[in-house]
């Protein structure tokens, strides 16, 4: 039964892991009836409330603090995408991507520098 249940010659309901929908006529009836049901229920639908208002303060809280800091939702994300931006700059996958880029450029760089200088001397050649 349920702490607290009263000794009667009927035996409390119980869900024990089974759906409201499996409950009996009987069980349900229990339930609706049961003192023993209600009175947790109600302290808990009454916990649940004044939970949401400590809550419910505690962001409030919160949202003058970060409004006191200079911490606007728009600062915090410039400064969640900036730390993203630097742990991808400082990714493995970038560092060899970058370099193999920059490499890519010098080579590219001296390929048509070389295709300069024999393209000048191709030109006074022809003078």
């Amino acid at each position: 039964g349920f702490v607290g249940a009263s000794a009667s010659t009927r035996t409390e309901p119980r869900l024990d892991g089974r759906s409201p929908s499996d409950l009996s006529d009987d069980d349900v009836d229990m339930l609706l009836c049961s003192h023993n049901v209600l009175f947790p229920l109600s302290q808990t639908e009454e916990e649940i409330q004044t939970l949401r208002q400590v809550l419910l303060a505690k962001e409030k809280y919160a949202s003058d603090v970060r409004r006191q800091l200079g911490l606007s939702p728009l600062s915090t994300m410039k400064q969640n995408l900036s730390r993203g931006w630097q742990d991808v700059q400082s990714s493995a996958p970038y560092v060899r991507t970058r370099d193999n880029l920059s490499h890519a450029g010098q080579v590219t760089s001296a390929a048509l520098s070389n295709v300069g200088v024999a393209f000048t001397r191709r030109l006074a050649e022809m003078r």
